[in-house]
């Protein structure tokens, strides 16, 4: 690029007539740098004094009023005077330099940077003159842009070549009319076994095949459109048989006439990667079906079938070599899945019966080491490999066999019985792939578990005939037991309830008269007669309250309501139980407070039994609540059920206690508690707690020593309530 730059400047000096001529690259910017491509002229006659105007204007560039020239977008030339230094030097004859000018002009600019061209002429220039050195420039302008154009197409077509030659695919250039080999790769060489030269020699047809298209219809193809690709076409090779490849071509013009850039892409990889994924999408679905199939089977015999027929779908030849029928360590042959007709060539071809054949693992070395280190292994010497499985069979036999299957690798998968492998499995490939020992390996993985499980039901079955068995003896025994305690249950609750009746009988005149004594209706009482006769009353009273809960308790084990459950509002059941109870909260001075939250729903249950659990509490609060005090009902939806709670400020449960109150006549010994004289058997919420369960519901206590208890119950919820209302109870 040199001398270029230098034949450049020297032209321009003498077609413009100047002593001097410069050419200056120049990168534009804040702080603009330029180097000098040439420096030449006729007054520069000797290399000795070019070099000092070149250290000349290195030291003092000149070119530095051409700045304007850089920055303005249209402009081409630009004059300035000529510094006295290089005028001296260019004239060095004068004593007085005549004034000299330099003219700037602009041949390339480009984003960063422009080439300058300097001319240096004595004296000042007319517009003649200035014309004359503008179509000087234009022409060292058009010389620098050839050469440049030049220098990058001689690049790509280096960088082609290079790229033709690194690719890593075959590519070809052919006449687009003849077809004929103008240029190829040599990967293409290699590929095909033809030397550069020879390939030059070739055409289309005889270096590219199509099954559906000949030679002409080939060509015609790539060359229809700018961009073409064909499928399926295959490269003949010199030797050995042809490659298949994927055609790309590219239609161009090149010296005047279309040719076609060709790329071979070798798709011979790809294709095997798609028939081994073929093959294991096809084994992976016969693993699917054969793993539904097995699933099912429970029987020993027919695993084996399964897995003999899933086998041969996909074109194995298999076979089991399970334990003999007269023991171990012999192994016989089973469940093989060859045709009838030729299970008959092959025991004709064996001379026995193949059933009949014993296999002793010590003698098949493929078979022993299967079994014992528990893996699958596989040979593709099939003949050396039968030998062995066949019971130490004759050459001879091997070669019958050979002619009637053909084998090309022999498979043998262990099938394990609680982890020890007790026989094993068999498969002929008749070719050799890859993936097959994997597949198969999974093959007998999932027999091994319906093995597993088919023995397991088996177990399964006989166990379960004896339980059976076991069950109804057992069944049948518990219901004689059954029948005898309801009849001892019957006969206890029948007796309770007689004599709690017969009971009270009494007990009602005894109260009465005690009663007409203390009202003097049968003259007056002595004051010793009077506390003797509050005694029996409150004995009395007390009595009546047990044989009234023993009543209650008989009643909720004899009576068995067979009324459904109903809605009801639980206003109303609040109401009754509240005025049920109000004498007994109006002699102690308790006042009752109950609310019903707005939006309750009704609840869903027999009414009677769910106000007999209202009664239950509120009497036990009664019982325990200091005089005086509050005791609180309160009613609100909770989720899809409702739920009520009774709250008394009575002594309280310990806490050891609250998780025994609901079982029948447990009473609370607490002397920290005192509770008031009357007392009760310790029944009621047992009942309250049954009668509960017995609606789906729960209940719950809380309670603190000295704070006093609060009951909760749960109900199912039917349909919502309008809304709620307070209660009050003297």
């Amino acid at each position: 690029m040199l001398r270029i730059h230098r034949e450049i400047a020297r032209d321009a000096a003498r077609a413009a007539g100047v002593p001097l001529a410069q050419l200056v690259a120049v990168a534009a910017g804040k702080d603009a740098e330029a180097v000098t491509l040439a420096v030449e002229g006729p007054a520069l006659s000797s290399r000795t004094l070019r070099g000092r105007i070149a250290a000349l204007l290195a030291a003092a560039p000149g070119h530095l009023a051409a700045a304007p020239l850089l920055a303005a977008p249209r402009a081409f030339r630009l004059t300035a005077p000529c510094e006295a230094a290089l005028a001296r030097a260019l004239w060095p004859d004068h004593g007085q330099p005549p004034a000299s000018t330099s003219v700037f002009f602009r041949l390339q600019a480009g984003p960063g940077e422009a080439v300058l061209l300097r001319l240096v002429a004595a004296g000042r220039l007319d517009a003649r003159e200035l014309r004359a050195l503008d179509a000087v420039a234009r022409l060292a302008a058009g010389r620098l842009a050839g050469e440049s154009y030049r220098r990058e197409a001689a690049g790509r077509r280096a960088a082609y070549r290079v790229y033709q030659e690194a690719a890593g695919e075959p590519i070809l250039v052919l006449d687009a009319e003849t077809g004929r080999l103008l240029e190829a790769n040599q990967r293409l060489s290699q590929l095909t076994g033809w030397g550069r030269q020879e390939l030059r020699r070739l055409t289309l047809g005889r270096l590219l095949e199509h099954p559906a298209l000949d030679a002409g219809a080939l060509l015609e193809t790539l060359s229809a459109a700018a961009t073409a690709s064909v499928d399926d076409a295959r490269l003949r090779r010199r030797r050995g048989e042809p490659v298949p490849v994927a055609l790309t071509s590219a239609r161009i013009e090149l010296d005047g006439r279309p040719v076609l850039h060709l790329i071979a892409r070798d798709v011979s990889r790809e294709r095997r990667a798609l028939a081994e994924q073929r093959e294991a999408r096809e084994l992976l679905a016969a693993l699917h079906l054969a793993g539904a199939h097995l699933s099912v089977e429970t029987d020993e015999e027919a695993v084996y079938g399964v897995l003999a027929r899933e086998l041969a779908r996909l074109g194995f030849h298999c076979g089991v070599l399970a334990p003999a029928p007269d023991g171990p360590p012999a192994l016989a042959w089973r469940f093989l899945s060859f045709p009838l007709p030729l299970r008959r060539a092959l025991d004709h071809a064996l001379g026995t019966p193949l059933a009949e054949v014993r296999v002793d693992p010590m003698e098949a070395p493929l078979l022993r080491r299967c079994l014992a280190e528990r893996r699958t292994v596989h040979t593709d010497r099939p003949r050396r490999a039968a030998a062995g499985l066949l019971g130490a069979a004759t050459p001879l036999h091997v070669r019958r066999l050979a002619r009637l299957v053909a084998i090309r690798r022999v498979i043998l998968a262990p099938l394990l019985r609680e982890g020890r492998a007790a026989a094993a499995l068999v498969v002929a490939a008749p070719r050799v792939r890859r993936s097959d020992p994997e597949a198969i390996d999974a093959f007998a993985l999932q027999a091994s578990i319906a093995l597993d499980k088919a023995r397991l039901v088996g177990a399964l079955r006989d166990e379960r005939a004896r339980l059976e068995s076991e069950v109804e003896r057992r069944t049948a025994e518990l219901r004689r037991a059954v029948a005898a305690l309801e009849a001892a249950d019957r006969r206890k609750d029948n007796f309770l309830a007689n004599v709690s009746h017969e009971l009270r009988t009494p007990l009602v005149t005894v109260l009465g008269y005690a009663d007409l004594l203390l009202a003097d209706k049968l003259g007056p009482l002595a004051p010793r007669q009077r506390t003797a006769l509050q005694v029996v009353a409150s004995s009395g009273r007390r009595l009546r309250a047990f044989i009234e809960e023993l009543l209650e308790l008989s009643r909720h084990e004899l009576a068995r309501p067979a009324e459904p459950f109903a809605p009801f509002p639980l206003v109303d059941v609040i109401t009754q139980a509240v005025v049920a109870l109000a004498p007994r909260f109006a002699e102690r001075g308790l006042r009752v407070r109950a609310r019903v939250a707005r939006g309750t729903p009704a609840a869903l249950g027999q009414r009677e039994r769910v106000l007999q659990v209202l009664v239950n509490l509120l009497g036990n609060a009664e019982r325990y609540a200091p005089e005086g005090s509050a005791i609180h009902l309160a009613a609100a939806a909770v989720g899809d059920r409702v739920a009520v709670s009774v709250t008394d400020r009575g002594p309280g449960i310990p806490e050891e206690h609250q998780a025994l109150i609901f079982e029948r006549l447990y009473q609370v010994r607490d002397d920290r508690a005192p509770r008031r004289e009357g007392g009760a058997l310790g029944i009621g919420l047992a009942i309250a707690k049954g009668i509960v369960e017995a609606h789906g519901g729960e209940i719950r206590v809380r309670s603190r020593v000295g704070w006093g208890t609060r009951f909760r119950v749960t109900l199912p919820a039917a349909a919502a309530a309008p809304g709620g209302r307070e209660l009050d109870a003297p």
